[in-house]
């Protein structure tokens, strides 16, 4: 077994714990059935969340061990973009599916459209990191605002640095699908060491336990 299959090993059991607080959620706003918003006297959990989420994670990990489905690293976009998907569709129709919650919060309208319609459907659409409009930002606001480009490891030509005037580097290991220590990750951090700017991963997931192994192989560069 590789190192990389031996972290997805470690470290996947992790969805069990992520998805069912997805269910607790969705239960609460009625998107799904309010069974799953009970908390059991006997455990102190949301015990009907957890069966679900634990029942529908079996079947990603069991592609990733058992079979040549698709790459673990695909698996797992394709998994997250349908949450997050999910959520902006979800904003977009919540002021006229449920709109009895939609009249008890602070609403705000632009005519007579709900703004959080309006970001619900521009999230569904866009679902990317857009450069282009944090350049805009920060040439209006040079003097208030540092941006940082986000590149994907995986496109040539996606670091725009130079003309842009980006004072860092941002990479996303889950959103780009690639582990930091990935050998396409290494011309990034390089570019970065030249030009003396910091790059911020992001962390919080199984992906981003490698950061020391990273930061070992180019101690020199800010992260």
């Amino acid at each position: 077994m590789s190192w990389r299959e031996e972290e997805h090993s470690r470290w996947s059991w992790l969805s069990l714990v992520f998805i069912s607080r997805l269910f607790l959620a969705w239960s609460f706003d009625r998107i799904i059935s309010a069974s799953f918003v009970h908390v059991t006297d006997r455990f102190h959990t949301p015990t009907a969340a957890i069966i679900l989420g634990a029942t529908l994670a079996i079947i990603p990990m069991y592609l990733e061990y058992f079979t040549s489905f698709i790459s673990t690293q695909v698996n797992a976009i394709f998994l997250y973009s349908a949450v997050w998907f999910l959520a902006a569709v979800s904003a977009a129709v919540l002021p006229f599916r449920r709109r009895r919650i939609f009249e008890t919060a602070q609403k705000s309208m632009v005519g007579r459209v709900p703004v959080v319609s309006l970001f619900g459907v521009l999230g569904a659409i866009l679902f990317a990191p857009n450069n282009e409009l944090v350049k805009k930002a920060v040439h209006n606001y040079p003097k208030r605002l540092r941006g940082y480009v986000w590149p994907d490891p995986h496109a040539s030509g996606s670091l725009q640095l130079g003309e842009w005037g980006f004072r860092g580097i941002k990479l996303h290991p889950l959103m780009n699908a690639f582990l930091p220590t990935d050998e396409v990750v290494l011309p990034i951090m390089d570019e970065a060491r030249k030009r003396r700017i910091p790059v911020a991963i992001h962390s919080g997931h199984p992906r981003s336990l490698s950061l020391g192994a990273l930061v070992s192989w180019r101690s020199s560069t800010r992260t």
